[in-house]
């Protein structure tokens, strides 16, 4: 059965997000997708969410898509992108302080998927998202620091800001750098991850590994096998 959905819309400040937690409906397991850029909500991302759910032991799996601005153009993406940081730290927040046992999982996709990872290794500080604009900087949420303890699982598929030869890489473009690879320093806050991340990357894909064919940007999704594996992971995390 495919898990029902919530929608947090890029209108809401993380203050209006956490004054609803008292009438969030609480589950087990919580998904929030952050889609790609152009996607309409909630994208590709529910063969994961389907996937997750089949799996999934518990007794309620649920997710919710963070509405960011994923249709902006090269003046606003880079704030899209900072706004969207904050929609998804406020969603996480909320829902854990509503629901303190439930197991929050985060998947993105393309610009969804560097979103994801602004939030744990820092967004903007230099590094380009589209290479017309500047993104303004966003601090690292730590692993121990609320609602750090509440993620058990983050995911990102085809992310613009791959590194090469990190230990959370997983796929054959795993050796390669993506369009706009992190500085030092965000790889070390992402580290401290390292055990709930996993970064899916196609040596094909041209974002994440700088590859020639566009079609392989969206191939995560296409067949049984990489929500089958993200599936397990989580399962694993559970």
């Amino acid at each position: 059965m495919r898990p029902s959905e919530v929608l947090v819309t890029a209108t809401a400040s993380a203050a209006v997000v956490a004054a609803a937690a008292p009438n969030t409906t609480c589950n087990s397991v919580q998904i929030f997708l952050l889609r790609g850029h152009g996607e309409s909500i909630p994208g590709l991302q529910t063969s994961i969410t389907d996937a997750i759910s089949r799996d999934d032991v518990s007794s309620s799996c649920s997710f919710q898509s963070i509405a960011y601005n994923a249709h902006g153009d090269a003046a606003t993406t880079c704030q899209d992108q900072h706004a969207g940081i904050a929609l998804l730290r406020g969603a996480l927040t909320a829902y854990a302080t509503a629901c303190p046992r439930a197991r929050l999982v985060v998947s993105g996709w393309s610009q969804g998927g560097a979103l994801v990872t602004d939030l744990l290794a820092g967004g903007g500080g230099g590094v380009e998202l589209t290479g017309t604009c500047v993104q303004p900087a966003s601090p690292a949420l730590a692993p121990d620091e609320f609602p750090g303890p509440h993620v058990v699982a983050v995911v990102a598929f085809g992310g613009l800001h791959h590194n090469a030869g990190m230990p959370w890489n997983v796929g054959n473009g795993s050796a390669a750098d993506g369009r706009y690879p992190r500085t030092e320093a965000m790889l070390e806050s992402l580290s401290l991850w390292a055990e709930r991340f996993r970064d899916y990357c196609v040596v094909d894909d041209p974002l994440c590994a700088q590859g020639p064919d566009a079609a392989a940007h969206s191939s995560y999704f296409q067949s049984a096998y990489w929500p089958g594996l993200v599936a397990e992971y989580v399962r694993s995390r559970l």
